[in-house]
This record gives structure tokens, sequence and C-alpha cells, in this order.
């Protein structure tokens, strides 16, 4: 065990000096100072386990168990509670904008003595953890055995995105962070609304999938037009974090956009009839 902790101890050391070389060495923000799951390490366990759990639990489930789980209960508790948590994040992180009279880009970060800052770093938090809250759609997902869904798209996305907003959270909880806060949980109301709906067996909102995938697509090009404003008007915000957002989104828009082609535009091919 103990070369078990010498080995995670180098690793979790080696991701946070990383960190600190990406942000070039700007010290971490004092407004999330201390919270759940800001520290590297805390981080770095919970994505960890969401990766090994995506191997390990797919190989069990494929190996061992035949059936999949019936879990509709706990996927619609689940999705409705994202759903009003994601409404609760837009209307609040619009809230703290409008308090610390925000523009629609270019808003530096605050320095921490402005009566909204709190507020809004806090909510920024709260969008930080609730991407751990999403790793549950994974689980979903391999305890039901649907695997067209376990795609590269899907786990990639979840596992980026938290280390991401982690970053965001401990070193820039504020500024024009506050765009893809409200933009993406916006967003997630429509999302898991629909999933929601379907759990519940309303199949007459399928038809919306290809329009919701469409708004997840309008999403990223908006970010990617925000990471361009901030980079040829830089203001007091982590310019590094400018830079990430631009590329990030692009492979986004890149997954998604092969993802809504494949599922909506390719045409599918004829099934086979049985043949006796």
């Amino acid at each position: 065990m103990d070369v078990v902790e010498q080995q995670w101890r180098r690793f979790v050391d080696a991701v946070d000096n990383g960190i600190v070389e990406f942000m070039e060495h700007e010290k971490p923000n004092k407004l999330n100072e201390g919270k759940l799951f800001t520290s590297t390490e805390e981080m770095m366990a919970l994505i960890v386990g969401y990766l090994a759990f995506v191997v390990l639990g797919s190989a069990f489930m494929k190996a061992f168990v035949d059936k999949p789980f019936e879990l509709k209960f706990l996927k619609l508790v689940h999705n409705i509670f994202l759903t009003g948590l994601s409404m609760y994040m837009a209307t609040e992180c619009a809230r703290q904008a409008y308090l610390g009279g925000y523009k629609l880009f270019g808003n530096p970060m605050e320095k921490g003595t402005e009566s909204h800052a709190p507020g809004m770093a806090n909510i920024i938090y709260i969008f930080y953890v609730s991407k751990f809250l999403e790793f549950l759609d994974t689980v979903f997902m391999i305890l039901g055995k649907k695997w067209k869904q376990l795609s590269f798209l899907h786990v990639y996305h979840h596992a980026s995105i938290s280390f991401i907003w982690g970053i965001i959270a401990r070193f820039a909880p504020g500024g024009d962070a506050y765009f893809s806060t409200i933009l993406n949980s916006s967003v997630h109301v429509v999302l898991y609304g629909y999933y929601a709906s379907t759990t519940l067996g309303y199949t007459f909102m399928r038809p919306l999938r290809p329009y919701i995938t469409t708004i997840q697509l309008t999403q990223f090009m908006a970010m990617v037009v925000q990471s361009v404003y901030d980079y040829y008007n830089p203001c007091d915000y982590p310019q590094p974090l400018v830079k990430l957002l631009f590329w990030y989104m692009l492979t986004m828009l890149g997954l998604f956009g092969n993802f809504f082609v494949q599922q909506y535009l390719k045409p599918k091919a004829p099934k086979k009839q049985k043949t006796i």
C-alpha cells in the first residue's frame, strides 16, 4: 500500500505542478479556498475513479451480468434534480452578473472585495461540483448496459469538463467564467428536462433530439466567439483559460458535429430482414 500511496502522491503532485505551470504561476483565488473538491487530490480522485469505473464497471457488466439493471426511478430523480439545479445555477449566475454590472464579454476576474464576488464564486463552485453529479449519467449507462451511448465523446466530455472547471473554480471563479456557466446551465435545463421526459416514457419528445444537439453546438460556437474576443481584447482574466476555452470548444464542436452527422444526416443502412 505504501508503494501505491507514493505513486498516487507523485501523480497528484505532477498534475498540481502542471496546473500551476499552465496558469503561469498565478496564485489560486481565495474565494473558494478550502471548499470540498477544490484541491487537486480530491478532484483527481473523482476523475480517476470515474475513468476506472468506466473500464472496470463495463468489463464486469459484460462478463458477469446478463440483464441490465432497471433504474427508472433513480434516473428520473437524477434528471429532475439536475434540471432544477441547472435552472437555479443559470438564474443565480445571471443575478450575480447583474449585481456586478457585467457586460457580455471582457469581464475581469474580481479582486474579492466586490459585494457580489463571493456569490459569483460560490455559484461557479456549485456549477463545478455539478459536473461530478453528471458522472451518474455514465453510471446509469453502464448499469443499464447502454453500450451505444457509452461513446468516447461521452466519457471524454465528462472527464475533461470536470477537470477544466476544477481549475476555473480554484483560480478564476468569476469574471468571464459567468458566460459559460449561464449558457451551459441553460442548455442543461433543456437536456435534463428531455431526459426526464423520456425516462417517463414520453416518446413524443424523441423528435427533439437533433434540435437539442443543435442547441449544444450553438453553445460551443458562442463560447469560441467569447474566447476569440477575450484573446484579442484582454482584460484582467487569466489568458491561459481563454486559450483553453478556445481549443477545448473546438474539440467539442468536432466531436458533437460528427455525432450530429452520424446520427441525423448520414443515411441509415436498411435493416436486414430475418430469413427462415
